[in-house]
């Protein structure tokens, strides 16, 4: 299920989970992120970490270090705003988060955004800084998920704390993400909207003094849980201040606990890291050609056949020489790194050996399978799939190089070289 509104959409890229930024005295608002609302003088930058993701948005009076990770321990991700003054002045500063709560299938939304809203249900719990939602059951054995958004601060002072769940007031007729009704200079607080809204919207808004050179922390924590008791208990739970400093802790420990278990080094999860986004995102470079998209004259059912379901993205790989055996490997170790990252992807090989050697390289590479964490993967969604160049029909190899996400090829050099 998918807990807040996501598309694979480049070009306008308006979904997500954003924070927001105003300076109560200069009535600027921009978001600490370069999307969606990045502003002029400003720069910005993201660091991509084992553990962590962090963003970092500074002025010359400001600066603003957002790091981002998901506990191990529960299914919760923690967003850490660190806040420091850069200037002489004291400076009073207006910070907001929100996303689209959507807790349901990723198809089911994408197929009727507005209708799946209609089920969302919203409930704000003030005396803990959070807020509650939920899918009303459509029947009555149906299990509905639930999930939570909170504000916790770290030994800083906070005040006029206020909560939207309607999308419209956040928003506003005619305006957008870049520039959201609630963060105008006219609006002071949000409007505390809940329960059965038409577009619902999860977001947290408080305000914070800065004398000059102090810097403060707040965190905004998300989470989702099976029913509404174990909800209430993790937003209990993300109360005490140094809970952060745990879930720090716990996501570095299982980062290098994942890379022992595949074998593979920093810089190789650092590729792999990498390698993810064009699987997330689709990015043209890396796909087949356009004349190879053209051509293509089959759906999703061209792909059964092969045990490929098609409802999850697919990388491709095609190899032909013994000696680039490496880049089976590589290949293999990233898909067990994706695996356990969380991210589902069908892997699939395609043997290009010439006749006499098809079947030593077909050995070969099963062999590694068989030996590494991906032997229970093999022909199963999600997993790895490993055919031959023959037993594909020609229609069927332009259908496999138009829907995959990522084609590798052992004849454009090393993994690092191609994604380059």
């Amino acid at each position: 299920r998918n807990i807040t509104r996501w598309r694979d959409d480049l070009l306008r890229d308006s979904h997500g989970s954003f924070l927001y930024l105003r300076d109560a005295s200069q009535r600027s608002v921009l978001s600490l992120t370069a999307h969606p609302a990045p502003h002029p003088d400003w720069t910005y930058r993201a660091t991509f970490l084992a553990d962590r993701v962090q963003f970092t948005a500074r002025s010359v009076a400001l600066e603003a270090i957002t790091t981002v990770l998901v506990s191990p321990e529960d299914d919760t991700e923690l967003r850490t705003v660190c806040l420091t003054n850069l200037s002489s002045q004291e400076i009073t500063l207006d910070v907001i988060s929100c996303f689209e709560a959507v807790l349901t299938d990723a198809r089911a939304d994408e197929a009727h955004p507005a209708f799946s809203n209609l089920f969302v249900q919203t409930e704000i719990i003030g005396d803990r800084h959070a807020i509650l939602a939920t899918r009303r059951p459509r029947s009555a054995d149906e299990q509905t998920p639930w999930m939570f958004h909170l504000l916790a601060v770290n030994g800083t002072d906070i005040f006029n704390v206020s909560y939207e769940t309607d999308r419209m007031q956040f928003i506003g007729r005619g305006n957008t993400l870049a520039e959201p009704q609630a963060m105008s200079s006219s609006i002071n607080a949000l409007s505390g909207s809940e329960g059965s809204v038409l577009d619902p919207i999860v977001a947290i808004r408080c305000r914070i003094t800065l004398e000059p050179e102090q810097s403060a922390t707040i965190d905004f924590v998300s989470g989702a849980t099976e029913n509404r008791d174990s909800c209430i208990a993790l937003v209990n739970k993300y109360q005490d201040r140094h809970l952060a400093d745990r879930v720090f802790d716990l996501a570095w420990t299982h980062s290098g606990v994942t890379l022992r278990q595949i074998n593979a080094s920093e810089i190789d999860a650092q590729l792999y890291r990498r390698l993810a986004g064009p699987v997330i995102y689709a990015n043209a470079s890396l796909r087949a050609e356009a004349g190879v998209l053209i051509q293509n004259r089959r759906g999703q059912s061209g792909l059964w056949g092969y045990a490929i379901s098609g409802d999850l993205p697919i990388v491709l790989l095609k190899i032909a020489d013994t000696a680039n055996i490496d880049l089976a490997r590589q290949m293999i170790q990233c898909h067990a790194y994706w695996r356990l990252k969380g991210l589902s992807v069908d892997l699939v090989i395609w043997n290009e050996d010439h006749v006499g050697y098809r079947q030593q390289l077909q050995d070969q590479i099963m062999g590694m399978i068989a030996t590494g964490s991906e032997a229970q993967t093999i022909d199963r969604p999600g997993g790895i799939f490993v055919r031959s160049f023959e037993q594909i029909s020609n229609e069927d190899r332009i259908l496999l190089q138009a829907v995959s996400r990522v084609i590798v090829s052992d004849r454009r050099g090393t993994l690092a070289e191609q994604f380059n």
